[in-house]
């Protein structure tokens, strides 16, 4: 439990606008992070999110798991994209490390390439 009582955020969910209607798409409010569909996902204070240059996912920072993450929206997919545990490592999507990584964007010249604030 977070400070103050508070359970951390292990869940990610979506807002209609139109019909007023808060639905959780991805996680299922209990940590740790793994890979899964919909719900059955585990996430561990997902931050921030960005659409893929593609368009068919959702990348996202996951603080809490030092991770950056995949939500397909086509089928609700969550997988990890790049990391594994806390540190400072350059490397492929299996080596890299970050440290509660908290922003990303992509780059509006070079799609390909994804800049994350850690």
């Amino acid at each position: 439990m977070a400070s103050g009582g508070h359970k951390p955020t292990a869940a990610a969910t979506v807002i209609d606008w139109k019909e007023c209607v808060v639905s959780t798409v991805a996680g299922d409010g209990n940590e740790p992070s793994r890979d899964g569909i919909g719900i059955a996902a585990g996430l561990s204070r997902p931050c921030a999110f960005i659409e893929s240059a593609d368009g068919k996912s959702l990348l996202f920072t996951e603080t809490g798991s030092h991770r950056i993450r995949r939500y397909d929206l086509s089928d609700g997919r969550v997988s990890t994209l790049l990391g594994s545990e806390a540190g400072f490592k350059n490397g492929d999507s299996k080596s890299a490390a970050f440290t509660y990584p908290s922003a990303i964007c992509l780059d509006p010249l070079k799609p390909n390439n994804l800049y994350i604030g850690d």
